[in-house]
């Protein structure tokens, strides 16, 4: 999986615009080798000067939260005024991880320190267990971020562009294995 992050990164690293629909082509290769994902996405680093256009464009998109937003225990609210935000923006599949775009990982607390280790370290880095704001029932997912970065060549200094992340549950991802093994090969 962590080839397939890198290289997804790679696209973002690579190009100024990427569109939800070449987001989608590029994850569905990644989706067809029979990985067991909850959802890949693009976490963009967002200044609070391009907050307004950001929320505009989700909005342009038929996104119907098209805020940034944080996670409360009453539910999604509007994400507070700062400097910057780590809203996901593109995720895929879109449908069942809806809830989870305009989120702003760095206002959910338990992605947040992970998160902040993977721009420190600048590689890939996993939360510990957590309940996915699209599956609030259960405790069995786990996020893997790793940084997207752009070389700026005229000064040569290194801007951090945002995330791309891998979503797994991990009992689902327990299940596919289990099904997977030939249950023959087991003794009892």
């Amino acid at each position: 999986m962590k080839h397939h992050l890198t290289a997804l990164g790679g696209r973002f690293q690579a190009s100024e615009n990427v569109t939800r629909a070449e987001f989608k082509a590029f994850t569905n290769t990644i989706e067809q080798r029979n990985i067991s994902l909850r959802a890949l996405a693009w976490v963009p680093l967002i200044s609070s000067d391009s907050r307004k256009a950001f929320e505009l464009a989700l909005s342009e998109e038929g996104i119907t939260e098209s805020y940034i937003k944080k996670s409360t225990e009453q539910g999604f609210q509007r994400s507070p005024n700062q400097s910057q935000y780590f809203p996901i923006t593109f995720i895929d599949p879109l449908e069942a991880n809806k809830s989870a775009v305009g989120l702003d990982v760095s206002t959910h607390p338990p992605v947040s320190a992970s998160a902040n280790k993977a721009i420190s370290l600048k590689k890939h880095v996993i939360t510990p267990l957590l309940s996915l704001v699209q599956q609030k029932d259960k405790f069995t997912g786990v996020v893997v971020y790793y940084p997207v970065y752009k070389k700026e060549f005229q000064t040569n200094t290194v801007l951090l562009k945002g995330f791309v992340e891998a979503v797994f549950e991990l009992d689902l991802l327990l299940v596919g294995v289990h099904q997977s093994l030939d249950q023959n090969n087991f003794t009892y």
